[in-house]
């Protein structure tokens, strides 16, 4: 299997999830954070196999994985709070 996070960059702010054109993890959200598997062990990414894959860290995968199912990462216009 491969990592449906590599290579794309979480918003929280916006709920949404972008492709990035790179090896980013998307489940690091705290920083820019390229894949780990990939960057200290040299492997191919593979969600089965990654650190990462913990009790904690899939609920934000459970999360992010909804944001990646909105869209392309470009904000609703109707989901917009104009400010009063």
């Amino acid at each position: 299997m491969s990592c449906p996070f590599y290579g794309k960059c979480a918003i929280p702010m916006l709920q949404r999830v972008v492709s990035q054109n790179g090896n980013q993890c998307a489940l690091i959200m705290e920083s820019f954070s390229p894949c780990r598997m990939e960057v200290h062990g040299g492997k191919t990414p593979d969600w089965d196999r990654c650190s990462l894959n913990t009790g904690k860290m899939r609920e934000r995968a459970q999360e992010v994985t909804v944001w990646m199912e909105r869209g392309d990462g470009r904000p609703l216009l109707a989901e917009y709070k104009y400010p009063d």
